[in-house]
Formats: structure tokens, C-alpha cells, sequence
């Protein structure tokens, strides 16, 4: 009882420190501005070397790239152009925060951690967030205590267990962005999760851009740095849409994992009441708006084709998703840094469908052809990312075809000249031959199958002919050699002998 006593005490006495600490380190904490952290408050991401499957991870991010990618920069440039400056402290302030708040903005002599964007030693070490949640009003404490939503930290450095760190909070404050002037939100991405049925449903930012894999909801399973029990581990990959300039893969596996498309049209204009195909998009994977954050960069449209017999593609329409913004005097599309309303806002939220018609129109001489729709993003449009030389592929995130004809002659038509290809294909003779051989084989198998049978059901004499045991008397045989009368079936003990012998 003693020892359960002292180990009581020790366990609360320890409790009380890290609270202590943990408390102490809230209250130092500062919001996120220019000049109130000092230079040595964030080591590199390089010093977490215990973590370095970490590093790897978050290298090929777009948070160590937050500084560094080419579209922001160039944007960036522009708004400051267009506001005498006034714009790059408010942008810098998410996508630098570290040189932000040590003085280094745009310093030749920044430090390394300075120069990283968004790395470890800022994020763990942000204690919460005040109201409203946007524009980066994250509390950070730099006073070297790495907080995580780890229960039982165990580590050779001060650590802490922060609720705040499983929460899409820590995300929202920097992924809601306001206007820094008139306050219209610019990019609303945690505004459009706390809507969402993955909110209501507890499912946090983390659990889909920091998972196992795309598409999986929740983190991988795993060890800590120095060993210990299994636990939660969230992959630092930070999982987005940027294919160009992030973890391509990764980025790939998302948007595959966004959205589904159905199509819907007639096999055969001719007689048809309906002369139009029907798409319908669906937001399946994602916790916000498709797509979601600052629309009039990245890009999202579907496109229905038709794809003719001579294999030329006529457009029948594009819609392309987004948010359009406005000017004071009603003009759009205007710059984020001129907005102050919207005009137009057609995205789709999460778990909602988007319907669209589109026109079947055959070129003049084609009687058939293939339907095609797809659903496509890139990260910026293509002028911008040339500009800016950024790579800036497109990535298809869902399609759908259909056959289509029209007319019930153009159908046949059709079918004729399938047939006919398939007649003179050169791999014809070869199928054929395949075939023939297979079919030879298989006979073979079944002639050989039968052979056996019959051998072995002749082997045994048939019932009613088993000579009895010696010769059998002249004045006994028939004429014709057969047995005729039941009376010469051999007994059952004869029978015996018969098998003995």
C-alpha cells in the first residue's frame, strides 16, 4: 500500500510539472507578428534528426515550399506592384511565419529556419488560436517545449500534450484568409469543413491530408522516435492538390479521390426524345468545396467532348468550377487585393452534385463516335504558371465515355466496320490458330477421357455372362454362344469362386 501510495504521488507530481510547464508556455505565448520571437526561438527542421522519415516527408511539402514556390512569389509581386507594398506582410505573414516573427523577412542572412516556410519547430510549438480563426491568429510559444496531441510524451527534449494539435483549428488559422481590409473572405477552407457531414461526423483535416495514404481516413499506425508502444503517427507529407510542385503521387491519389462523374446520354439520336448528354458531378472525398481555397489561381472545369469515328474531338462544353470576385464599382473578375464582394460562387460542397447538359452535335460526315467527359484541375492557369515557370500538369480526377450514334444506319454502319476490321486484322490468323489449337487439345483431352472409361468398364465381364467355374457342357450351350435363360446365372457362391481364382 506504501508503494502504491509513493508511486501516486510521484505520478501526480509529475502530472503537476507538465501542466506546470505547459501552462507556463501558454502564457508566454504571442500571436504571430513582425519582430516579437527571437532568432534562436525556431531551430531548422534539420535538428529533429530523431524524426527523419519526418523530414523527409514534410520536405516534399508545400509547407517547406511555402517561401519558395514560384506561384506565390510571382503573385506576391504583383499584389505588391499593385499596393505599394502593402500587400507581401500580410501574405508572408502565413507563408513565412518564422521570418515573420524574428525580423528576417527578406534578410540575405536569414537562418535556415527562417528560409523554411512552415517547418516543425513552428507548428509544434503553437500553444492555440484566438477568435475569429483566419489570418494566421495562432498563439505560439518559442521557448523550445514541442507540443503534439501525444498522450504520454516521452522524448530527450521538453515536450507537452496539446489538444490543439488534433483539431482542424491549427489549420483553419492559416487556411481561412479574410481581406485584410474590408474583412470578405478570400479563402474560406475551414469555414467550408466546419459546415461539412466530415465535420459533423468528427472527422478532422488531419485525418484525410495527414492519413496512411490518399483516400484513407486516419493516420497510419506506428512507433514513436525512440520506440515505445504503438501509436497515432500523421504522415508530414501534408497532403494537397499541388501535383507540379509538391509530392506528385500524393497529390494525384487526392484528387482521384475527390470526386466522381456520371454520364448520362442516349446510344442513338435517331427517334430519341433526348438529344443531350447529362454529367453529373459528385463531391465524394473532400471536407470543403471543390476546389476549394483561392480560385482564381487554381483551376477545376469539366469537359465533354465528342470523339468521331476519325478520331477528331469536337467540343461540347465547358463549365469551369470557382468563385469570382468583384470590385467597389461591380467589375469581375478582380485581383483578392481590389475584391470586396463576390459575384458568382458555382463549387461544389461536400458530399453535394453538380448537373450539367451538354448538346450532342455531330460534325458533318460522321455518323458515330464516343462520348467523353472528365473532370480536370491544375494549380494555376497555364499563362500564370509560365510566367512564373512553374510546372503545372493536369490532372484527370474522373471521366466517364459512352458509345453514341446518329442514327440506327450509322449504328449498324458501325457494327459492320467493326466486323470487318476484326476479318482483316492481322492477329486474326493468329487468334484463329490459337483458338483451333486450344479446341484440337481439348478434343484430344476428351477422346483420350473416354478411351479410359470404356477400357475400364469392359474390363469387368457384363452381369449374366460369367462362365461357370469349368467347361460347360455341349448339351448346356446354345446355338449362338449367349446364355437366354436367367437358370445359368451363376450363384452367389460360385461367383465367389470366380473372384478368388
Amino acid at each position: 500500500m506504501t508503494k502504491f501510495k509513493g508511486a501516486l504521488c510521484a505520478a501526480a507530481v509529475t502530472a503537476l510539472f507538465v501542466f506546470a510547464v505547459a501552462g507556463s508556455a501558454f502564457a508566454a505565448s504571442v500571436p504571430v507578428a513582425a519582430n516579437n520571437a527571437p532568432a534562436g526561438g525556431f531551430p531548422p527542421a534539420q535538428n529533429c534528426n530523431c524524426h527523419s522519415n519526418f523530414i523527409d516527408e514534410w520536405q516534399q511539402s508545400m509547407h517547406a515550399k511555402a517561401l519558395t514556390d514560384p506561384l506565390f512569389k510571382l503573385k506576391v509581386a504583383q499584389g505588391n506592384a499593385a499596393t505599394n507594398g502593402q500587400i507581401g506582410p500580410f501574405c508572408y505573414k502565413c507563408h513565412g511565419p518564422v521570418a515573420t516573427m524574428t525580423g528576417q523577412l527578406g534578410s540575405a542572412n536569414a537562418s535556415s529556419a527562417a528560409a523554411q516556410g512552415i517547418g516543425c519547430t513552428f507548428c509544434h510549438q503553437t500553444t492555440g488560436a484566438t477568435a475569429p480563426t483566419n489570418n494566421v491568429s495562432l498563439l505560439v510559444d518559442p521557448s523550445g517545449v514541442y507540443r503534439a496531441q501525444i498522450a504520454t510524451p516521452t522524448a530527450p527534449h521538453a515536450v507537452a500534450y496539446s489538444a490543439f494539435h488534433a483539431t482542424s483549428a491549427i489549420c483553419g488559422s492559416c487556411h481561412n484568409v479574410s481581406h485584410p481590409g474590408n474583412g470578405l473572405p478570400i479563402e474560406a477552407t475551414y469555414t467550408e469543413w466546419l459546415a461539412s457531414p466530415q465535420a459533423k461526423a468528427g472527422t478532422q483535416c488531419q485525418d484525410c491530408h495527414m492519413s496512411a495514404a490518399p483516400g484513407a481516413i486516419g493516420p497510419a499506425v506506428g512507433w514513436d522516435a525512440g520506440g515505445g508502444p504503438l501509436r497515432k503517427v500523421y504522415q508530414m507529407s501534408f497532403m494537397g492538390a499541388q501535383v507540379g510542385l509538391g509530392n506528385g503521387p500524393l497529390a494525384e491519389g487526392m484528387l482521384k479521390n475527390a470526386a466522381t462523374l456520371n454520364l448520362v446520354a442516349p446510344g442513338v439520336l435517331e427517334g430519341s426524345k433526348i438529344t443531350s448528354a447529362t454529367v453529373t458531378v459528385t463531391n465524394i472525398g473532400a471536407g470543403h468545396n471543390l476546389p476549394t481555397g483561392i480560385t482564381e489561381i487554381r483551376e477545376m472545369w469539366l469537359q465533354v467532348t465528342l470523339v468521331g469515328s476519325d478520331g477528331k474531338e469536337t467540343s461540347l462544353g465547358r463549365h469551369q468550377y470557382g468563385t469570382v470576385l468583384k470590385d467597389a464599382a461591380g467589375k469581375y473578375p478582380a485581383e483578392m487585393w481590389t475584391a470586396t464582394g463576390v459575384q458568382s460562387d458555382d463549387r461544389i460542397p461536400p458530399m453535394g452534385t453538380s448537373v450539367s447538359s451538354y448538346k450532342i452535335v455531330f460534325p458533318e460526315g460522321i455518323e458515330y463516335g464516343k462520348l467523353r467527359a472528365q473532370l480536370l484541375y491544375r494549380s494555376a492557369p497555364e499563362a500564370m504558371a509560365a510566367k512564373a515557370g512553374a510546372k503545372n500538369p493536369t490532372t484527370v480526377m474522373a471521366e466517364a465515355e459512352q458509345p453514341v450514334y446518329a442514327s440506327v444506319a450509322g449504328q449498324k454502319k458501325a457494327n459492320a466496320l467493326l466486323l470487318a476490321d476484326v476479318a482483316t486484322s492481322p492477329l486474326t490468323p493468329l487468334v484463329i490458330a490459337i483458338f483451333g489449337t486450344l479446341l484440337s487439345i481439348g478434343l484430344i483431352v476428351l477422346f483420350v477421357m473416354l478411351g479410359n472409361r470404356s477400357m475400364k468398364s469392359g474390363s469387368k465381364p457384363p452381369a449374366g455372362r460369367r462362365s461357370k467355374k469349368g467347361p460347360t457342357p455341349a448339351s448346356e450351350e446354345n446355338v449362338s454362344g449367349d446364355e437366354t435363360d436367367d437358370a445359368h446365372e451363376p450363384s452367389e457362391a460360385s461367383a465367389a469362386e470366380d473372384v478368388d481364382e
